[in-house]
Protein backbone atom coordinates (compact mmCIF):
# COMPACT_ATOMS: atom_id res chain seq x y z
CA UNK A 1 0.00 0.00 0.00
CA UNK A 2 1.01 3.84 -0.39
CA UNK A 3 -0.74 6.92 0.58
CA UNK A 4 -0.71 7.85 -3.87
CA UNK A 5 1.94 10.33 -3.75
CA UNK A 6 3.55 11.16 -7.12
CA UNK A 7 6.53 13.58 -6.72
CA UNK A 8 7.90 16.04 -4.56
CA UNK A 9 5.63 19.66 -5.54
CA UNK A 10 7.98 22.17 -3.41
CA UNK A 11 10.35 22.20 -0.38
CA UNK A 12 9.67 24.72 1.97
CA UNK A 13 12.18 27.07 3.17
CA UNK A 14 12.16 28.73 6.35
CA UNK A 15 13.26 32.70 6.34
CA UNK A 16 13.41 34.96 9.21
CA UNK A 17 13.31 37.91 7.00
CA UNK A 18 11.11 37.64 3.13
CA UNK A 19 13.24 40.66 1.60
CA UNK A 20 16.57 39.18 2.24
CA UNK A 21 15.40 36.14 1.22
CA UNK A 22 14.34 37.66 -2.03
CA UNK A 23 17.49 39.54 -2.74
CA UNK A 24 19.76 36.46 -1.70
CA UNK A 25 18.09 34.15 -4.42
CA UNK A 26 17.79 36.84 -7.17
CA UNK A 27 21.77 36.80 -6.67
CA UNK A 28 21.23 32.85 -7.08
CA UNK A 29 19.85 33.98 -10.56
CA UNK A 30 16.28 32.59 -9.93
CA UNK A 31 13.18 34.94 -11.23
CA UNK A 32 10.86 35.19 -8.54
CA UNK A 33 7.31 36.01 -8.99
CA UNK A 34 5.29 38.20 -6.82
CA UNK A 35 4.59 38.21 -2.96
CA UNK A 36 1.66 35.39 -2.16
CA UNK A 37 0.88 35.72 1.69
CA UNK A 38 -1.60 32.51 2.76
CA UNK A 39 -5.09 34.11 4.24
CA UNK A 40 -5.89 31.62 6.62
CA UNK A 41 -2.26 31.86 8.02
CA UNK A 42 0.53 34.46 9.04
CA UNK A 43 2.78 33.74 6.70
CA UNK A 44 4.04 35.06 3.27
CA UNK A 45 5.90 33.01 0.55
CA UNK A 46 7.92 33.51 -2.98
CA UNK A 47 7.70 31.05 -4.62
CA UNK A 48 10.06 30.21 -7.29
CA UNK A 49 8.85 28.34 -10.16
CA UNK A 50 10.21 25.26 -12.46
CA UNK A 51 8.23 22.96 -15.06
CA UNK A 52 7.22 20.43 -12.45
CA UNK A 53 7.64 21.54 -8.91
CA UNK A 54 8.98 24.66 -7.28
CA UNK A 55 10.96 26.28 -4.17
CA UNK A 56 8.74 27.89 -1.38
CA UNK A 57 11.15 30.47 0.74
CA UNK A 58 8.17 31.28 3.54
CA UNK A 59 8.55 33.73 6.16
CA UNK A 60 6.06 35.49 8.89
CA UNK A 61 3.93 38.38 7.91
CA UNK A 62 1.87 38.49 10.63
CA UNK A 63 3.44 36.53 14.13
CA UNK A 64 0.13 37.17 15.75
CA UNK A 65 -1.62 34.38 13.46
CA UNK A 66 -1.21 30.99 13.05
CA UNK A 67 2.32 29.76 11.49
CA UNK A 68 2.19 26.65 10.82
CA UNK A 69 5.26 25.94 13.05
CA UNK A 70 7.19 28.58 10.95
CA UNK A 71 7.72 30.61 14.12
CA UNK A 72 8.90 27.54 16.29
CA UNK A 73 11.21 26.33 13.47
CA UNK A 74 12.89 30.32 12.91
CA UNK A 75 13.09 30.30 17.07
CA UNK A 76 14.78 26.73 17.51
CA UNK A 77 16.14 25.43 14.41
CA UNK A 78 16.76 28.98 12.79
CA UNK A 79 16.81 29.28 8.28
CA UNK A 80 16.59 26.25 6.57
CA UNK A 81 14.45 23.70 4.85
CA UNK A 82 11.43 23.08 7.09
CA UNK A 83 9.74 20.27 5.16
CA UNK A 84 8.36 19.83 2.00
CA UNK A 85 4.85 19.11 0.23
CA UNK A 86 4.37 16.22 -1.91
CA UNK A 87 2.48 15.98 -4.92
CA UNK A 88 -0.67 13.61 -4.76
CA UNK A 89 -1.22 10.99 -7.70
CA UNK A 90 -4.73 11.23 -6.97
CA UNK A 91 -6.11 14.07 -4.66
CA UNK A 92 -5.17 14.88 -0.89
CA UNK A 93 -8.30 13.53 -0.12
CA UNK A 94 -6.92 9.88 -1.74
CA UNK A 95 -3.89 10.22 0.31
CA UNK A 96 -5.50 10.93 3.30
CA UNK A 97 -7.27 8.13 3.50
CA UNK A 98 -4.66 6.07 2.66
CA UNK A 99 -2.53 7.11 5.19
CA UNK A 100 -5.59 6.49 7.54
CA UNK A 101 -5.87 2.83 5.88
CA UNK A 102 -1.96 2.21 6.37
CA UNK A 103 -2.12 2.85 10.20
CA UNK A 104 -0.75 6.15 10.21
CA UNK A 105 -2.81 9.57 11.80
CA UNK A 106 -3.20 12.28 9.79
CA UNK A 107 -3.72 15.38 11.56
CA UNK A 108 -5.92 16.91 8.82
CA UNK A 109 -7.61 17.87 5.40
CA UNK A 110 -8.22 21.27 4.53
CA UNK A 111 -8.64 24.33 2.09
CA UNK A 112 -5.92 26.75 1.93
CA UNK A 113 -5.53 30.07 -0.19
CA UNK A 114 -3.19 32.10 -1.21
CA UNK A 115 -3.06 35.65 -1.81
CA UNK A 116 -0.78 36.11 -4.85
CA UNK A 117 -0.20 40.21 -5.22
CA UNK A 118 0.36 40.54 -8.75
CA UNK A 119 0.74 43.90 -10.38
CA UNK A 120 -2.76 43.63 -12.18
CA UNK A 121 -4.52 43.15 -8.80
CA UNK A 122 -4.92 40.57 -6.37
CA UNK A 123 -5.57 36.55 -7.28
CA UNK A 124 -6.38 33.87 -5.17
CA UNK A 125 -4.70 29.89 -5.75
CA UNK A 126 -6.14 27.59 -3.95
CA UNK A 127 -5.23 24.10 -2.62
CA UNK A 128 -6.42 21.21 -0.87
CA UNK A 129 -4.06 20.21 1.60
CA UNK A 130 -3.49 16.46 3.69
CA UNK A 131 -1.53 17.28 6.87
CA UNK A 132 1.29 14.70 8.02
CA UNK A 133 1.85 13.82 11.45
CA UNK A 134 4.93 15.22 11.93
CA UNK A 135 5.19 13.05 15.14
CA UNK A 136 5.37 9.67 13.21
CA UNK A 137 7.77 10.37 10.70
CA UNK A 138 9.84 12.72 12.74
CA UNK A 139 12.57 13.08 9.89
CA UNK A 140 10.21 14.86 6.96
CA UNK A 141 10.06 17.38 9.83
CA UNK A 142 6.50 19.66 8.96
CA UNK A 143 5.39 18.16 5.33
CA UNK A 144 2.19 17.87 3.99
CA UNK A 145 0.47 16.52 0.69
CA UNK A 146 -0.73 20.03 -1.25
CA UNK A 147 -2.78 19.15 -4.12
CA UNK A 148 -3.13 22.03 -6.42
CA UNK A 149 -6.79 23.19 -7.36
CA UNK A 150 -5.72 26.61 -10.06
CA UNK A 151 -2.09 25.89 -11.01
CA UNK A 152 -2.44 27.86 -13.91
CA UNK A 153 -2.36 31.12 -11.60
CA UNK A 154 1.10 30.70 -10.24
CA UNK A 155 2.68 28.89 -13.35
CA UNK A 156 3.28 30.71 -16.39
CA UNK A 157 6.50 30.54 -18.88
CA UNK A 158 7.63 33.94 -17.80
CA UNK A 159 8.38 32.30 -14.55
CA UNK A 160 10.17 29.33 -15.55
CA UNK A 161 13.26 30.83 -17.03
CA UNK A 162 15.99 31.08 -14.72
CA UNK A 163 19.50 32.79 -15.50
CA UNK A 164 20.42 30.44 -13.86
CA UNK A 165 19.26 28.00 -15.55
CA UNK A 166 18.08 26.28 -13.07
CA UNK A 167 15.25 23.45 -13.89
CA UNK A 168 13.78 21.42 -10.82
CA UNK A 169 14.60 19.85 -7.84
CA UNK A 170 16.67 16.97 -8.38
CA UNK A 171 16.47 15.49 -4.61
CA UNK A 172 16.88 16.56 -0.88
CA UNK A 173 18.84 15.31 1.95
CA UNK A 174 18.30 14.63 5.52
CA UNK A 175 19.94 13.08 8.03
CA UNK A 176 18.91 10.68 10.64
CA UNK A 177 20.54 8.36 13.14
CA UNK A 178 18.09 5.58 13.04
CA UNK A 179 17.15 4.47 9.66
CA UNK A 180 16.01 1.18 10.29
CA UNK A 181 12.95 2.85 11.78
CA UNK A 182 12.54 5.40 8.93
CA UNK A 183 12.69 2.76 6.04
CA UNK A 184 9.39 1.14 8.04
CA UNK A 185 7.73 4.11 8.52
CA UNK A 186 8.15 5.55 4.97
CA UNK A 187 7.46 2.42 3.09
CA UNK A 188 4.09 2.80 4.99
CA UNK A 189 3.97 6.02 2.09
CA UNK A 190 5.75 5.14 -0.67
CA UNK A 191 5.32 1.23 -0.29
CA UNK A 192 8.55 -1.06 0.74
CA UNK A 193 9.42 -1.36 -3.22
CA UNK A 194 10.39 2.24 -3.39
CA UNK A 195 12.08 2.24 -0.18
CA UNK A 196 16.33 1.64 -0.92
CA UNK A 197 18.11 1.11 2.38
CA UNK A 198 22.14 0.47 2.82
CA UNK A 199 23.50 0.79 6.49
CA UNK A 200 24.25 4.15 5.67
CA UNK A 201 21.14 5.64 3.67
CA UNK A 202 17.61 4.99 3.23
CA UNK A 203 16.00 6.63 -0.17
CA UNK A 204 12.71 6.84 -1.55
CA UNK A 205 11.71 7.27 -4.83
CA UNK A 206 8.51 8.90 -6.42
CA UNK A 207 6.71 8.02 -9.79
CA UNK A 208 7.94 11.64 -10.66
CA UNK A 209 10.43 13.92 -10.40
CA UNK A 210 13.36 14.59 -7.38
CA UNK A 211 14.11 11.56 -4.55
CA UNK A 212 14.24 12.15 -1.02
CA UNK A 213 17.73 10.95 0.75
CA UNK A 214 18.42 10.65 4.60
CA UNK A 215 22.31 9.56 5.45
CA UNK A 216 23.93 9.18 8.72
CA UNK A 217 25.39 11.89 10.84
CA UNK A 218 28.62 10.31 10.02
CA UNK A 219 27.92 10.12 5.55
CA UNK A 220 26.27 13.75 5.95
CA UNK A 221 30.14 14.89 7.45
CA UNK A 222 31.65 12.73 5.04
CA UNK A 223 29.52 14.84 1.89
CA UNK A 224 30.53 18.15 3.76
CA UNK A 225 26.61 18.48 4.52
CA UNK A 226 26.80 18.36 8.23
CA UNK A 227 25.63 20.69 10.58
CA UNK A 228 27.08 20.18 14.13
CA UNK A 229 24.93 22.31 15.63
CA UNK A 230 21.79 20.55 14.57
CA UNK A 231 19.47 18.67 16.50
CA UNK A 232 18.85 15.44 14.42
CA UNK A 233 16.60 14.67 12.27
CA UNK A 234 17.38 17.99 9.95
CA UNK A 235 17.44 18.40 6.13
CA UNK A 236 20.69 20.07 5.44
CA UNK A 237 20.87 19.88 1.70
CA UNK A 238 18.90 19.72 -1.70
CA UNK A 239 20.44 19.22 -5.47
CA UNK A 240 19.01 21.49 -8.33
CA UNK A 241 19.08 20.51 -11.93
CA UNK A 242 20.60 22.88 -14.22
CA UNK A 243 20.80 22.82 -18.16
CA UNK A 244 24.05 24.94 -18.50
CA UNK A 245 26.92 25.05 -14.74
CA UNK A 246 28.88 27.54 -16.97
CA UNK A 247 25.71 29.90 -16.67
CA UNK A 248 25.07 29.10 -13.27
CA UNK A 249 28.59 29.96 -12.19
CA UNK A 250 28.49 33.33 -14.50
CA UNK A 251 25.51 34.19 -12.38
CA UNK A 252 27.10 33.07 -8.94
CA UNK A 253 30.29 35.32 -9.78
CA UNK A 254 28.74 38.32 -11.08
CA UNK A 255 26.84 38.33 -7.66
CA UNK A 256 29.55 37.49 -6.03
CA UNK A 257 28.18 34.66 -4.48
CA UNK A 258 30.35 32.12 -2.95
CA UNK A 259 30.89 28.22 -3.88
CA UNK A 260 32.48 25.41 -4.52
CA UNK A 261 33.67 23.20 -7.37
CA UNK A 262 32.18 19.59 -6.70
CA UNK A 263 33.23 18.79 -10.19
CA UNK A 264 32.98 20.03 -13.95
CA UNK A 265 29.29 19.50 -13.87
CA UNK A 266 28.43 20.23 -10.54
CA UNK A 267 29.15 23.39 -7.93
CA UNK A 268 27.70 24.12 -4.51
CA UNK A 269 26.83 27.14 -2.90
CA UNK A 270 26.41 27.18 0.79
CA UNK A 271 23.93 27.47 3.20
CA UNK A 272 24.71 31.24 4.39
CA UNK A 273 23.93 32.32 0.66
CA UNK A 274 20.58 30.48 0.95
CA UNK A 275 19.09 30.80 4.08
CA UNK A 276 19.66 28.21 5.73
CA UNK A 277 20.06 25.19 2.88
CA UNK A 278 22.97 23.82 1.37
CA UNK A 279 22.62 24.14 -2.30
CA UNK A 280 23.80 21.36 -4.81
CA UNK A 281 23.46 22.60 -8.50
CA UNK A 282 24.06 20.00 -11.32
CA UNK A 283 24.27 19.99 -14.86
CA UNK A 284 21.27 17.45 -16.30
CA UNK A 285 23.02 15.10 -18.76
CA UNK A 286 20.68 13.37 -21.25
CA UNK A 287 19.88 9.91 -20.60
Amino acid sequence: MTIELSHIDHPVIAVADMENGHELYTKLGFTIPPRGSHLEWGTGNWCIMFADDYLELRGIVDGSRYTHNLDKHLATKGEGLMGLAFAPSVSAEVSFKRAEEAGLKPTGLKALTRRFELPEGDAFPNFRICYLNEAEIPELLTTVVCEHRTPEIIRTPAWLAHENTVTGVRSMTGVSDDLTTLAERLALLVGADNVHVTETTVRITLPQGAYLEYVTPAVAAERGIADPKAAIPYLPAMTLGVADIAATRSVLRRNEVGYDELGEDALRVPASYCCGVILDFVENKEA
